[in-house]
């Protein structure tokens, strides 16, 4: 990562019992559409960290934090 890139990543907790957490550090794509802050951003940033890492958030994980550039940002839902 070079100084002009931000560095992005969200914190997201499985969703039953077991309160396994993971940070999932955001590529250049996946943080600009992050930051769109729309459903369909959203949605297509999920799919992409699905097809990279096979991790399917929507339905399986609830968001944590975000964090950008180490600042750590609570979600607003």
């Amino acid at each position: 990562m070079n100084k002009e890139q931000e560095y992005m990543a969200l914190k997201i907790q499985l969703i039953g019992g077991s309160e396994y957490i993971e940070t999932i550090e955001l590529t250049d794509k996946e943080a600009k559409l992050f930051l769109q802050n729309s459903e369909n951003g959203w949605n297509l940033m999920c799919e992409n960290i699905k097809a990279r890492l096979g991790v399917d958030i929507i339905g399986n994980f609830n968001l944590i934090s975000y964090s950008r550039d180490g600042q750590i940002f609570k979600p607003l839902h």
